[in-house]
């Protein structure tokens, strides 16, 4: 179910499962976001807080809802920071602010794919697999 939720009403001939878990997650409704809404947040501007920094404080979108945050950690801000310089060699357009956002996000999106595999044989090429899709 958990997988298959964000079918938004193509869910027509998946199996219902019913269960009693001990804790429970609670579902709200909210607008959604789109790949177009994914792709604005990491592509945007950078914008210079009051000290000069660019590196913001979240690559997510500002919708309201927890999974549309994604925060970006002390890690990739450092990362981002020490290693730019030699990435702009692939891409002159990129900022650390920009490659927070991008180690932010492929963070985010190992996460779920670790979750999903959690207490399974993970193997090299499925893991490399994930790191190619991301």
């Amino acid at each position: 179910f958990f997988c298959k939720y964000p079918f938004l009403g193509r869910e027509l001939g998946l199996e219902v499962s019913f269960f009693r878990p001990s804790s429970w997650v609670y579902f709200y409704a909210h607008n959604g976001t789109s790949g177009a809404d994914w792709w604005k947040v990491l592509e945007a501007e950078d914008e210079l807080d009051e000290g000069g920094a660019t590196t913001p404080a979240t690559a997510g979108i500002a919708n309201g809802h927890v999974s549309s945050d994604v925060p970006i950690g002390d890690e990739e801000r450092r990362w981002s920071i020490d290693m730019h310089e030699k990435l702009r060699a692939f891409d002159s357009s990129i900022s650390p602010a920009k490659l927070a956002r991008y180690l932010a996000h492929f963070r985010y999106g190992m996460e779920v794919v670790l979750v999903r595999s959690h207490k399974q044989v993970l193997d090299q090429r499925e893991l490399d697999s994930a790191i190619v899709d991301l």
